[in-house]
């Protein structure tokens, strides 16, 4: 469910601000990794944006004409010739349409620790998320991953999600198609 305008529950950069001691301006060069700031306020402010659940307002970042759009996708075991032809599709496609394309592998099937990991694109920047499986499934029921108001689409999973778009193929027609084309072609 994304957060409206109105919704006071937001974090705001003033606030991370004033609780840190810092500017605004501040704030924005710690998250952003712009500008100069010290060892020890840089520090102290990624402490107070983790404490408060910092979340930049994506609107406003693209007014200010902060960063290309960046998407983030979730992965894990980069083993398997499905997930490395996936993770190479969506960096061809991000890059032909100059998107930044943040990468994090999830070290664990966790729950909470899935959270943890989508929410840390997030923190890194990410506008929107891509999941592969089994993250999507995890992420479409969490109420905190929902309260994080950040775009999500699902690849290959097996049904419709509830709050995500999802990319997902018609395995029988596929095994039809494949097994068509084999016996087409003198196969047994």
């Amino acid at each position: 469910m994304k957060q409206s305008r109105k919704d006071k529950s937001r974090v705001t950069i003033q606030a991370v601000a004033a609780k840190a001691g810092v500017s605004p301006m501040t704030v924005s060069n710690v998250f952003n990794r712009k500008g100069k700031v010290g060892e020890d306020t840089r520090r102290r402010v990624l402490a107070v944006i983790d404490e408060m659940g910092y979340v930049p307002s994506q609107a406003a970042r693209h007014l200010v004409g902060a960063a290309p759009a960046r998407i983030g996708i979730l992965y894990h075991d980069t083993s398997s010739m499905f997930i490395n032809a996936a993770l190479a599709a969506v960096t061809i496609a991000a890059s032909q349409r100059g998107l930044q394309l943040l990468m994090r592998e999830a070290g664990s099937f966790e729950p909470e620790r899935i959270f943890e990991s989508a929410a840390a694109l997030v923190r890194s920047g990410a506008d929107g998320l891509l999941l592969l499986p089994p993250f999507a499934e995890v992420l479409a029921h969490c109420a905190q991953f929902a309260a994080l108001g950040v775009p999500a689409a699902a690849i290959a999973t097996a049904r419709a999600l509830p709050g995500m778009s999802t990319v997902r193929i018609d395995n029988q027609a596929a095994a039809q198609a494949v097994t068509s084309l084999l016996i087409a072609n003198g196969r047994r």
